[in-house]
């Protein structure tokens, strides 16, 4: 069989949280909206007060229409890319690759506050946005993959069969 490169994209509970997270960042501005028509609709308020109530609400509404931005495209771009170098996480701001001499193992992983089967890896090399890299390295998350993010049922899915002909000493038990 001929070794192909491969892409899973985000799936799952992170899927579901992130598109969750988006969806709320649509919200907040419609509900600032509403609040800044009652604070126009305010016939006590002189026009200088209700400036100053409106200019509270307006950097809520710009950072909440940025955050929607983000959450959209880093979910739109977040996979798993599987190739006969190696394996390659894209996933907000964060791309991390691993050689398969670096993938150690098959064990359980943090998937935010769950447990799941990932890949541990020795090491990886990481390149995105700084902020990014100093969080995701501050608890050696970056060495870390969680399968579940990428297919429910991974080891019965092509994502399972893909990781057992590029490094199949993981299922060796």
């Amino acid at each position: 069989m001929d070794k192909k490169s491969s892409s899973y994209p985000l799936t799952g509970l992170p899927k579901a949280a992130f598109q969750m997270a988006s969806g709320l960042m649509l919200i907040i501005p419609v509900l600032m909206t509403v609040v800044g028509i009652f604070i126009l609709a305010i016939p006590s308020a002189t026009f200088a007060e209700k400036a100053k109530l409106l200019a509270l609400i307006f950097p809520l509404v710009v950072v909440s229409l940025i955050s929607h931005r983000l959450f959209s495209k880093g979910l739109a771009n977040s996979r798993l890319e599987l190739s006969p170098e190696g394996v390659t996480q894209i996933q907000f701001g964060l791309k991390q690759f691993a050689k398969w001499e670096d993938v150690e193992r098959i064990t359980k992983v943090s998937q935010g506050r769950f447990l799941v089967e990932g890949l541990k890896l020795n090491d990886a090399k990481l390149s995105g946005q700084p902020w990014v890299l100093w969080l995701s390295t501050l608890n050696r998350k970056h060495l870390e993959i969680p399968l579940a993010s990428y297919a429910q049922n991974w080891r019965e899915s092509e994502l399972g069969d893909d990781l057992q002909t590029y490094a199949p000493w993981l299922f060796a038990d």
